[in-house]
């Protein structure tokens, strides 16, 4: 079944399935099945094997342990951490009260939305809850409505996280890429090297952060918005009073009354500084003659990195919990199990999504999709250059239907680079 029409099967089943029923992992699971039957032949016991030897490849390659991944899915965990510690210890209420005695006007109050939502880049989950959290008193009280504090949050979380490579995104992206590189044998740029080529050309990304300092500092509004801010400028009511809230966030976790802004800002500080350091040392100690600055980069460890600055920035957080706990008396330090608990939980859907994209990359690999595809467009006489507009509407429509990017990132990003690797090399081999 392999560079056939029917390798297209697993990843439209795939497609179809999160668009009907909203459900990643049932979808990405029965994509995964499919691509394993496929590759089986319609052998049962042999489609299980296939699946399992895909999923015991995220684990262990070439009977090593692959670190690559697990680093990865170690980063998340330890970002999830760091967010429930930098909650307890009352760091976002913190940088609120101080943010409030300094903004006066409506125009002022947005742009700290926006200023922070570049300024926490390393997930787009606590982008969207500290920058929620941290911006809402003060846009309430310079009577900005939650339906335009909504819209920047979101426009600012996910694409400012999408074009770091410190940040969840970015790893996540930066995994793809390696995957599809390796599956190509291509060696002669790293995946982190390919992630930061791809940054000035991830125009929607940058369009959507472009347009939300235009919106603030233009009082521009989009659609419903203006309803909103209407209301929320002649009445003051930021938000509908005649039914609940929509997505109101509700902390479970205990907040320190004495928490300051520097609770919020450190261990961020020392996330990024971990990690862009420790890019520097394992990219220079890899590096083979003259050391550049690009060579550093192309050589670097990426993971290895992430976990570093990581486990810096968990330190440092838990240093001042304890500094909130024992010195300041500001809260419980029994609630210390239940962050661990909630910070790792919080990360575990990303997780799961993660394992299941990469469980399916494999395998639309195996029945080599890229290379079917990429016969056709030669073929039909299809002009490339068409291909990553197509691929943004399909991606576009795709994220409106499902209200998640990460399954899709999978398929559009297994699709177009096997196809484009095919049709390059094909180009190459007849001149």
């Amino acid at each position: 079944m392999e560079n056939t029409i029917f390798s297209l099967l697993p990843p439209l089943v795939a497609i179809l399935m999160v668009v009907i029923t909203r459900r990643v992992l049932l979808s990405l699971g029965t994509g995964i099945i499919a691509a394993a039957f496929l590759l089986a032949e319609f052998n049962f016991a042999e489609t299980f094997a296939i699946m399992w030897d895909a999923i015991k490849g995220i684990v262990v390659a070439d009977g090593e342990l692959n670190t690559y991944s697990l680093y990865i899915i170690l980063f998340l965990l330890l970002l999830g951490t760091i967010t429930a510690f930098i909650s307890i210890s009352g760091g976002s209420r913190a940088f609120g009260e101080w943010a409030m005695k300094r903004v006066k006007t409506r125009v002022g109050a947005q742009l700290v939305g926006a200023f922070l939502g570049f300024i926490i880049f390393i997930d787009d989950y606590f982008n969207a809850l500290a920058v929620g959290q941290v911006t809402r008193p003060i846009t309430d009280r310079q009577k900005v409505s939650r339906a335009k504090l909504a819209y920047i949050i979101d426009s600012t979380s996910a694409p400012v996280c999408v074009i770091s490579p410190i940040s969840s995104w970015g790893a996540y992206i930066i995994a793809l890429i390696g995957t599809i590189l390796a599956a190509h044998g291509v060696n002669e740029y790293s995946a982190f090297s390919g992630f930061m080529q791809i940054v000035p050309m991830n125009f929607y990304a940058l369009a959507a952060l472009a347009m939300v300092f235009i919106v603030a500092l233009r009082n521009i509004e989009i659609g419903p918005m203006k309803k909103h801010e209407e209301r929320a400028i002649t009445e003051g009511i930021v938000v509908p009073q005649d039914k609940p809230v929509p997505g109101e966030l509700k902390d479970d976790l205990p907040t320190s009354t004495k928490g300051t802004v520097g609770d919020l800002v450190w261990p961020i500080v020392a996330l990024v500084a971990g990690t862009v350091g420790m890019m520097l040392w394992t990219g220079a100690s890899a590096v083979e003659g003259e050391v550049t600055i690009l060579a550093i980069f192309e050589n670097t460890d990426v993971t290895k990195s992430l976990v570093t600055g990581g486990l810096l920035g968990l330190a440092v957080a838990l240093i001042l919990f304890v500094r909130q706990a024992v010195v300041l008396k500001g809260v419980n330090a029994n609630v210390f199990g239940k962050g661990m608990v909630e910070g790792i939980k919080s990360m575990l859907p990303a997780i799961y999504i993660l394992f299941f994209a990469w469980v399916i990359v494999d395998l639309i690999g195996r029945l080599e999709t890229g290379k079917y595809l990429a016969g056709i467009v030669e073929s039909s006489n299809i002009n490339i250059s068409f291909l990553p507009f197509l691929l943004f509407l399909v991606a576009g429509i795709m994220a409106f239907s499902t209200g998640t990017s990460w399954v899709h990132s999978a398929s559009c990003f297994q699709l177009p680079g096997t196809s484009l690797q095919q049709l390059i090399s094909r180009s190459c081999c007849r001149h």
